[in-house]
């Protein structure tokens, strides 16, 4: 791990009132591996002069016994160090490129006490928004108070400025460095952000913005946000392994048919909760099918393996008798054929609706370009699409899916977990 510095250089650098300025402050307490130095054409007009920070910089360097690298960024074309924004963007764009070049766990630190107001303002913003960790440091004057500036515009001697320098002294040397306090505003909002996405249950969306930041994320939310995002695709495998990756149990119901069921009516729910209806109807009929399939089997009202051939490897289900794929009508067929008492009658009926949506609402949104609402739903079918989703869990839980009320929480209980860990 390397340690860079960034830092504009002042009128108050090297040495002011018998004391290190800030750059040489920080490089006495932190030693960087490597220091970037700013001159506006004003400094480094000084330094032309008398060679100050050259000769303060070599002599602190021997001092130290270290050997730092140190590049001089000179802009001879800065007059107005006086203007905030063309300085922002100069030091935006120095500091990117700093990031671009250095390594994952190098540290950066920036001097927020040394060069004009408007230098300093704009190196502590940066450090607020860079998505990458920076760490602004800022000295105190050496009297704790507003610093008086001395006159630097007329005769400075290096050398006795430094032969006074009292921080040369290990029994007079006062640490003066600290950690500037400071919130990175870039996370607050890209954690906003996150918490938007996760909210309507955009975890791909979380996810991008969360990895472009994940240095300040726990990595347990980067885990269930990987899980919560698997799990929408029904992708069991990765979604179990983040989930554990973060110590969370995360499907309720484990047992293969009963996970299929229900995490496709999660999904479900979940384009309720969007007001995607026209996705949401059309997503009934592949559960729909699947649950006949399971009345009939839990209930016992006939050997179905006699009726319809099932084909393991490929999923598909055809109707003997016919040799065609069988759908949902030649299911109720059966039911209508051999469940004479053997079925609930208000399953049966919830079965006879959701088979009404399917050939109306279902039909229509599948086919046709057109616009599905909760109201058009329920303007042709008496029902709105909770109606239609209820009814659905109520034909899951008489199939043998144990789905209780508190189940049904369970992506809102992940999108808790994960919010409480932003």
């Amino acid at each position: 791990m390397k340690r860079i510095l960034f830092s504009p250089v002042g009128s108050t650098d090297p040495i002011a009132h018998q004391r290190d300025g800030a750059l040489l402050h920080i490089i006495r307490k932190y030693r960087p591996d490597k220091a970037y130095l700013f001159f506006s054409k004003e400094i480094y007009g000084y330094e032309q002069k008398d060679n100050r920070y050259s000769y303060c910089l070599n002599k602190l360097l021997q001092e130290i016994g270290e050997d730092i690298e140190i590049e001089w960024i000179i802009k001879e074309d800065l007059v107005d160090v006086q203007l905030f924004d063309p300085i922002l963007l100069e030091f935006k764009e120095i500091i990117e490129d700093l990031c671009k070049c250095i390594e994952d766990d190098d540290e950066l630190l920036v001097n927020v006490s040394s060069g004009s107001p408007a230098m300093k303002s704009a190196v502590q913003i940066l450090a607020a928004f860079t998505e990458r960790p920076v760490i602004p440091v800022q000295v105190d004057s050496p009297n704790k108070a507003v610093n008086t500036h001395e006159d630097v515009k007329g005769e400075y001697s290096p050398e006795i400025q430094w032969e006074l320098n009292l921080d040369n002294s290990d029994e007079t040397y006062e640490d003066r460095c600290r950690i500037s306090s400071k919130t990175n505003l870039n996370i607050v909002i890209r954690k906003s952000i996150i918490r938007k996405h996760i909210e309507v249950y955009d975890y791909r969306a979380a996810l991008d913005v969360a990895n472009n930041v994940k240095n300040y994320i726990d990595e347990n939310a980067i885990s269930l946000i990987e899980a919560g995002s698997a799990r929408l695709k029904l992708d069991k495998s990765n979604c179990e392994k983040n989930a554990k990756a973060a110590n969370y149990d995360i499907y309720p119901i484990k047992q293969g048919d009963h996970w299929n069921v229900f995490e496709y009516l999660m999904i479900m729910r979940i384009k309720l909760e969007k007001e995607e209806y026209a996705d949401f109807i059309r997503s009934i009929s592949p559960v729909f099918q699947r649950l006949l399939e399971m009345i009939i089997k839990q209930t016992k009202i006939v050997d179905l393996d006699s009726l319809i051939r099932f084909d393991k490897k490929s999923g598909s289900a055809t109707v003997i008798e016919t040799n065609k794929y069988a759908k949902s009508f030649d299911y109720i067929k059966i039911i209508d054929d051999y469940g004479k008492g053997g079925i609930d009658l208000n399953i049966k009926n919830s079965i006879y609706k959701i088979r009404d949506i399917e050939e109306s609402v279902r039909n229509k949104a599948a086919h046709n370009i057109t616009c599905i609402t909760a109201e058009s739903i329920y303007n042709s079918e008496k029902k709105t699409p909770m109606d239609i989703f209820k009814m659905l869990c109520d034909l899951a839980k008489y199939a043998g899916v144990k789905i209780t009320d508190n189940d049904l929480k369970t992506y809102d209980k992940l999108n808790e977990k994960i919010i409480s860990l932003l």
